[in-house]
């Protein structure tokens, strides 16, 4: 099943470190028992809890990227990953592969082709998040129907992510109120709709994200 969870803190956001990704990642335990991964870059934190099914030593995350400047933490499953390896060796793109996980097929197609190309081909269930060093971007992405669970808010001028709202009552700040426009959705539609390109922070920072 596994599960994720994450901040990213925008200027004047009280200190957040990494006790408290810790124990949001404690919440998801039951999600992913088998393996646990951080990783944090400034005011910039992931954390993944692995239910290990496919390639049990390669797949371990967080993940990075080749020259080691994207990361990424991911839930689900990538039905055509081996059909997507195959297109990038045959497209030319120079690559040795590490491991067998559909998470470094993840990486290698975005890595090559783009995040929202890649999105297009991807068949599954999923929700991941990725960090992009280079231009200081975050990304949030899950598969066409959601199902794979994926929720996001800010608390005290951070954005918080996770798999499970739980993982939130762990963040400092968090103060547990019901949104009642999104819970009228929720009720009517049995989903809360909605997509959009990129969130602002209340500071400014914009934070793209990809609902498909």
């Amino acid at each position: 099943m596994c599960g994720i969870c994450g901040f990213v803190c925008f200027e004047g956001a009280s200190d957040v470190d990494s006790d408290v990704l810790i124990r949001m990642s404690d919440t998801l335990v039951h999600r992913g028992p088998d393996s646990r991964g951080e990783h944090l870059d400034g005011n910039v934190a992931f954390a993944n809890r692995r239910l290990s099914i496919v390639d049990l030593d390669g797949g371990s995350q967080p993940k990075y990227s080749e020259d080691g400047t994207v990361c990424v933490v991911y839930n689900g499953e990538i039905y055509n990953h081996n059909h997507l390896r195959k297109n990038l060796n045959d497209s030319g793109y120079a690559i040795k592969w590490k491991g067998t996980s559909d998470t470094e097929t993840l990486l290698a197609c975005i890595d090559h082709w783009g995040l929202e190309k890649s999105l297009k081909q991807l068949v599954g269930m999923f929700s991941f998040s990725l960090w992009d060093k280079k231009t200081k971007r975050l990304f949030l992405a899950r598969d066409r129907f959601g199902e794979k669970p994926l929720y996001y808010g800010y608390v005290n001028k951070c954005f918080v992510f996770g798999s499970e709202v739980k993982s939130f009552k762990k963040f400092p700040g968090f103060e547990k109120k019901i949104n009642i426009e999104a819970l009228h959705s929720y009720f009517s539609l049995n989903v809360s709709p909605i997509a959009f390109n990129s969130v602002i922070s209340p500071t400014g920072v914009e934070v793209p994200c990809v609902l498909i």
